[in-house]
């Protein structure tokens, strides 16, 4: 039974489009830019089961990471650090300020 999963961008996007994909069906696309106040760029939620992989990609940058998600995932964060497009998921609550 599909539920939610919080997409979170957070750290180092500076207006990059994105594209985000749920088993190879793009179901979002849009542009991120991190408040630095905040630390986050965009949420996006999507709908998924266990065992589904989600991708996010940044064209651009040429860069593309996806993730199988798990039965305990609620949250999955992405970040750029050091020209990597990092995907994993927050084991806990994430704050923003």
């Amino acid at each position: 039974m599909p539920r939610s999963l919080e997409l979170h961008l957070q750290e180092g996007f500076s207006g990059q489009a994105v594209i985000v994909a749920v088993d190879a069906q793009v179901c979002a696309r849009f542009d991120a830019r991190t408040r630095l106040q905040l630390g986050l760029a965009h949420v996006e939620t999507l709908s998924v089961e266990p065992g589904q992989t989600v991708t996010v990609e940044v064209p651009s940058l040429g860069l593309r990471q996806t993730y199988a998600v798990a039965d305990q995932d609620t949250i999955l964060t992405a970040n750029l650090v050091d020209h990597a497009l990092i995907l994993r998921p927050a084991r806990g609550p994430v704050g923003y300020f």
